[in-house]
């Protein structure tokens, strides 16, 4: 149950700032963030298990994240993680990215691109891209407009520290991203998944001996830098690397 806030053009001096979790199975192997070799200029994770990534960003100032979207399907020939890392790998604006896409090669997914200027957010549930304009909005492993209480209070979450210097932040924003509480009964999701695990899934950090939350990444993309800095977690939220990076745009 990944979780993904962004707060677009909130404030003049930041054009995006991102604030995640990722949540995974602890036993797919993983690399942390860093430049890939094979494309120096792009910054992320790395799932190595199927080549792809969950997020990056780029030296120029790009930006691309995904979540999965467990009721579209189960099962596809190509991995998710590929949208992720095609994007970053060229220099092909977010509109134009998304019109190459043939929806049914992937399983379910969400996929948040942005091209410098462009915010835009896909599905392949069979609805149309959706432009994300100035503000604050909130992704994880459900519709877009979903109203799941970690989706609606990490945006505003999110939308707070943009616009009240999320600089002085950073260790806050940390913390509070480790909030283990779940939702009520009634505002969980609802499918085919046990109670128990729509349960546990339902807080911002989830906690497990074979899957839970993975790392909490925070980006700031302004107008000439970029701050990024990712903090991996293992079996039942044990803290693992610090990766922090500042690039010049």
């Amino acid at each position: 149950m990944c979780l993904i806030a962004l707060a677009h053009h909130a404030v003049p001096d930041i054009r995006l700032a991102v604030l995640a979790n990722r949540d995974e199975f602890h036993a797919r192997p993983t690399a942390p963030a860093d430049f890939w070799p094979d494309h120096p200029h792009v910054l992320a994770g790395r799932d190595l298990e199927a080549g792809g990534t969950w997020m990056g960003v780029t030296r120029s100032g790009r930006f691309a994240a995904l979540t999965n979207y467990a009721e579209i399907r189960a099962d596809a020939p190509k991995s998710r993680g590929t949208l992720v890392a095609d994007f970053l790998t060229t220099g092909t604006g977010a509109s134009e990215f998304l019109r190459g896409i043939r929806g049914e090669d992937y399983a379910g997914f969400n996929l948040v691109l942005f091209d410098g200027e462009t915010l835009v957010c896909a599905t392949n549930d069979g609805s149309a891209p959706r432009a994300l304009g100035t503000g604050a909005h909130a992704i994880s492993n459900t519709s877009i407009d979903a109203d799941w209480p970690k989706m609606r209070d990490t945006r505003a979450l999110l939308a707070r520290a943009v616009e009240t210097g999320i600089n002085r932040k950073y260790e806050q924003l940390f913390l509070e991203m480790r909030d283990t509480q779940e939702a009520a009964d009634r505002d969980l999701p609802t499918g085919d998944a046990p109670l128990e695990l729509r349960r546990r899934t339902s807080s911002r950090f989830v906690l497990g001996e074979d899957y839970g939350t993975r790392s909490t990444t925070l980006i700031l993309i302004g107008a000439a830098r970029i701050d990024f800095e990712e903090r991996s977690f293992g079996p039942m939220g044990q803290a693992g690397t610090r990766q922090r990076f500042t690039l010049t745009l």
